[in-house]
């Protein structure tokens, strides 16, 4: 071609996945108490695909490569197809800009479609009154499940002027755009408690008898009453009393997900003459978009939300920054680096027995067992917040560069420094631990030193 080669490859794949789960005799019996049991299975998947890419220089400028990828699933007889096409244009030596576009998918694994996994979960039961406990859940996989599919493009940019006054500056700008169809999930415990409840009480908890509704669920004197069937097949039962025993969910294709947001990085190198080089950098991350839509068609925000009782999501704070400084100077060099994590909210629900209202519990809750209590009961009011406080931490390094001695090579080096350096915990929040997992990291400080050798 005028601009160069035109570039091609492609291959043609077979590949087979196999699992065998043989689990002990007490585990198939059901004999223990909180992981209850497991059962025996095994799942196979053939694959056979295809796939070609290109490589085409358009222009000396213009890049863009094409590409497509075929595979067909014989145990669950579906074939998919997925073209993807991305651009590179370098506008002049400082400015690039990008984009792509395309599909994919994720077939559900072995585990999802034909497997069995039990586990266990801290939950309430509303209905019979049974506070937070753990108790096993059991997910059960669906050999019906179609693969998932995504609809993604992305634009973005890189800037790093070679001259004039902004030189040493770069930029890079990156925004994404998500659309995922047919999500395989688990359905939620709590989701089928609350459809179990619904449908046993289909008129709401009741244990007046003054009240307008019938009496349903648990009552003053430990009964409880049903006026439904509930999902019984779902949500395990004792037939004599009706407290919560376990939960049995499948996997399904239940969902749709939008997401967006936006990348990036400015950098500075600044020249300190005799003090060496310093480079700044500010990196991010914007949530712009996080839509669940659920199988009932009710759409979950997500940004800036722990993101509780969702089956796929985690806390997705709307902002992630970090703030960095390296200085280098002949052997030495050292580095800062800021990180900020957003504030968020906590959309656990904590029930205070002494109100009609829900709250989230953040400080040194009395979880409540006895009878005629549950979920959570505060000690003082200003312990119930729903807003997972932001969180800013600190990590510095100093290292030097050893000269060549021996087997000790150039580029040997030490290190020492430490991560979270002045010891920030993190927000409290209504989990085990007192602490998201997901987002932030409750080992407080941690100091390292580091020696490296090259040969």
């Amino acid at each position: 071609m005028p601009a160069g080669p035109l570039g091609m490859a492609f291959g043609v794949q077979f590949r087979r996945d196999e699992v065998v789960v043989d689990a002990d005799a007490d585990s198939n019996a059901n004999n223990y108490s909180f992981i209850y049991g497991a059962s025996d299975w095994e799942g196979r998947e053939d694959v056979l695909a295809a796939f070609v890419e290109f490589a085409v220089p358009v222009t000396d400028r213009l890049d863009v490569q094409i590409a497509g990828r075929v595979e067909d699933f014989e145990e669950n007889d579906e074939t998919t197809f997925d073209p993807k096409i991305t651009a590179m244009f370098r506008a002049n030596d400082s400015l690039t800009l990008r984009a792509s576009g395309g599909t994919s998918f994720r077939v559900g694994s072995l585990l999802q479609r034909f497997g069995e996994s039990t586990q266990l979960i801290n939950i309430a039961d509303p209905f019979s009154g049974a506070g937070l406990a753990f108790r096993p859940q059991i997910g059960y996989g669906n050999p019906d499940l179609t693969p998932e599919e995504s609809t993604t493009w992305n634009v973005g940019l890189s800037w790093a002027p070679v001259d004039g006054p902004l030189q040493g500056l770069s930029v890079d700008l990156d925004y994404y755009d998500y659309n995922y169809d047919d999500l395989i999930t688990l359905e939620g415990p709590a989701d089928l408690i609350a459809r179990d409840t619904a449908l046993r009480c289909p008129q709401g908890l009741n244990d007046d008898p003054n009240a307008p509704v019938p009496l349903c669920g648990v009552q003053p004197d430990r009964t409880v009453i049903s006026l439904g069937e509930g999902i019984p097949d779902q949500v395990i039962r004792d037939p004599s009393n009706l407290q919560f025993l376990r939960v049995e969910p499948t996997y399904s294709n239940a969902q749709e997900l939008d997401v967006s947001g936006l990348d990036f990085t400015v950098a500075y190198d600044w020249e300190l003459g005799k003090l060496g080089l310093l480079n700044t950098s500010l990196t991010g991350s914007w949530a712009r978009e996080w839509d669940l839509t659920r199988a009932d068609g009710v759409v979950i925000d997500g940004v800036g939300s722990r993101n509780f009782g969702t089956t796929i999501g985690r806390s997705l704070p709307e902002w992630k920054v970090n703030l960095g400084f390296n200085w280098m100077k002949d052997r030495h060099s050292a580095f800062v680096l800021v990180r900020y994590i957003d504030a968020y909210e906590d959309n656990q629900p904590i029930d205070d027995p002494g109100n009609d209202e829900q709250y989230v519990c953040l400080g040194s809750c009395v979880r409540a067992f006895s009878i005629g209590l549950t979920g959570a009961i505060a000690e003082t009011e200003d312990q119930l917040d729903r807003r997972i406080n932001s969180w800013t931490t600190v990590d510095a390094q100093y290292s030097y560069e050893l000269p060549a001695i021996g087997i000790q090579g150039d580029g040997s080096r030490i290190s020492v420094g430490g991560t979270n350096i002045f010891g920030r915990k993190p927000p409290r929040i209504n989990f085990d631990g007192q602490f998201d997992p997901f987002t932030h990291d409750a080992r407080g400080a941690i100091w390292y030193f580091r020696y490296t050798m090259n040969l």
